[in-house]
């Protein structure tokens, strides 16, 4: 019960790093990870599968998957993307 309400904060570190991810599909690491472009995995050969599927990746196929989560962590989830978001709940919105 307690992994359920996972929070996607890792997977955003690593996404923002450019690195491939691997996540558990629970809490908001769902609706996260699929914007990230994760691989999911549940459970103890799920979860074999997709690192050793990283690994057996080439390079090129890696970094390009680190580069979609890093991209779509700047636009999504950077300070810059929820700047206005936060300046209007502080009330400093001019």
């Amino acid at each position: 019960p307690l992994a359920r309400g996972k929070c996607a904060y890792k997977m955003l570190q690593y996404g923002a790093a450019g690195l491939p991810v691997v996540a558990t599909p629970l809490g908001a690491n769902a609706q996260v990870g699929a914007e990230l472009g994760v691989a999911f995995a549940d459970g103890d050969e799920a979860w074999t599968d997709a690192v050793m599927g990283l690994l057996s990746a080439g390079a090129a196929e890696r970094a390009a998957v680190g580069t979609q989560a890093r991209g779509q962590t700047q636009r999504s989830y950077s300070y810059d993307a929820w700047q206005d978001a936060w300046l209007a709940a502080v009330g400093e919105v001019d």
